[in-house]
């Protein structure tokens, strides 16, 4: 055996013996998930879980950590709020409290009836704490 360093010629005893390998049978096709946007639970606004239903990829405390040291405060913005559970709420400006719209129906007029138009379903934010 040959020095890797020097070039000379190492006086050492080497002890050379059969090593046993196992193949892993993973395949990168099988293993790989991505997710830019896609189906969301209901009830908490988080994307679903699991490969199969096209969910989100765990995203904890340590990779916003990560993310915050990087200075990479767009791209923790983009994965925690824009594609996670963004939402827009209206809120009272007397008592604080959430609205919730509430469908209102407004007559128009006859001429409107007849190009088509006719009554019209729109939205109509109440507080009903205060109302």
């Amino acid at each position: 055996m040959y020095s890797g360093v020097l070039g000379t010629k190492l006086t050492c005893e080497i002890y050379i013996s059969c090593v046993y390998y196992q193949r892993l049978r993973h395949m990168v096709g099988d293993k790989y998930q991505v997710r830019s946007n896609g189906a969301v639970n209901p009830v908490t606004r988080q994307p679903v879980k699991g490969r199969k239903f096209g969910g989100g990829i765990r995203f904890g405390e340590v990779e916003r950590d990560s993310l915050l040291a990087h200075g990479a405060a767009y791209l923790l913005h983009d994965r925690l709020h824009t594609y996670s559970d963004y939402h827009t709420a209206d809120i009272c400006l007397r008592c604080g409290s959430l609205l919730s719209t509430t469908p209102a129906i407004q007559q128009k007029s006859s001429a409107a009836f007849a190009m088509g138009l006719g009554s019209s379903r729109e939205s109509k934010v109440i507080c009903r704490v205060c109302n």
